[in-house]
């Protein structure tokens, strides 16, 4: 038999309490840990992701399980350096802002001289948000 707990409040016995809706509405919502190079995205394991997209050199597309409510969510990644490549520049995310997604944002490897990059290996992301 299926049951349900509701829970208003999360109380620890030295800690304190804290409202549910701050740990819904805190916690994130997708993750993911990932190998990118050229034309293809290897997921290495993930949250809430059903597949990312190789677009391009250092061009990704993640597709979202669940979509978001909308395109106004966060997402926070980091890039590792590849020194066997040669790109051992510093590396971020910059997302798509020309076209958000609430299903599937696009998100670009580049380097600090803003040129993008093959070779993304062990990257990660997190993201919060209001799920549909």
């Amino acid at each position: 038999m299926a049951g349900k707990i509701i829970v208003d409040t999360l109380e620890h016995s030295t800690a304190g309490s804290i409202a549910t809706n701050y740990v819904v509405n805190g916690s994130a919502k997708a993750w993911g840990m990932f190998d990118s190079e050229p034309s293809t995205a290897v997921v290495n394991d993930s949250l809430n992701v059903s597949s990312i997209l190789g677009n391009g050199t250092g061009d990704d597309t993640i597709s979202f399980t669940n979509a978001f409510s909308s395109v106004n969510i966060g997402i926070v990644g980091t890039a590792s350096e590849n020194t066997s490549s040669g790109q051992t520049a510093g590396r971020f995310f910059h997302l798509d802002e020309d076209n958000l997604s609430a299903s599937s944002p696009r998100l670009f490897c580049k380097n600090t001289s803003n040129s993008s990059l093959d070779f993304c290996n062990g990257s990660s992301f997190v993201v919060h948000g209001d799920l549909a």
